[in-house]
């Protein structure tokens, strides 16, 4: 289990799962587990068939509601966490971050940890995706001189991650892919 299909199946949900056997009209008993669920619709699944179970592709002002949505429903994630944050963050000329928190920790040697998210309401996020947040994190690093133990990028989706974007992101520990399921 090694497919692209597989890395993509991999980062679905149970219920996602068994939401696609059952399009497949595959009878498969609810307490299989996630991996052999995955393991089982491998072979007989497309990706286009993986991406249509996201509610992406609208267009317009659907499309600008859904992703505002979604980018508060990621800053609630944070929040919890600790962080202060903002949203759609313009500090640095022609740069938009959607998320950027901090948090104060320490009480007499104080430090501030940062966080900045980029937020992808879509079935799919791809390397231009990645690569377009890694440069707009490396250039916010260096404008506030902070060290990478100190800040964290975080590049959230309500789809899925193309297998090339997970590879690329184990060459890059201070970015965390993470998906938040709407």
């Amino acid at each position: 289990m090694s497919s692209n299909i597989a890395r993509m199946l991999r980062q679905l949900s149970k219920d996602e799962l068994l939401v696609l056997a059952k399009q497949k009209k595959a009878r498969i008993k609810p307490n299989v587990s996630k991996p052999k669920l995955a393991e089982l619709l491998e072979p007989y699944v497309t990706q286009s068939e993986i991406q249509r179970l996201f509610n992406g592709g609208s267009t317009g002002i659907r499309a600008v509601i859904a992703g505002a949505a979604f980018e508060k429903k990621s800053m609630v994630y944070f929040t919890r966490r600790g962080f202060d944050c903002k949203l759609n963050y313009v500090k640095i000329k022609g740069m938009e971050f959607d998320i950027v928190g901090e948090k104060t920790t320490g009480t007499v040697f104080k430090k501030t940890h940062y966080i900045i998210a980029e937020c992808k309401n879509k079935p799919k996020v791809i390397m231009q995706d990645f690569d377009k947040f890694l440069g707009k994190y490396i250039h916010f690093v260096r404008k506030y001189k902070l060290d990478e133990d100190r800040c964290q990028g975080f590049m959230i989706t309500s789809g899925i991650f193309d297998p090339m974007v997970k590879s690329a992101v184990r060459t890059h520990p201070e970015i965390t892919l993470h998906r938040i399921i709407n």
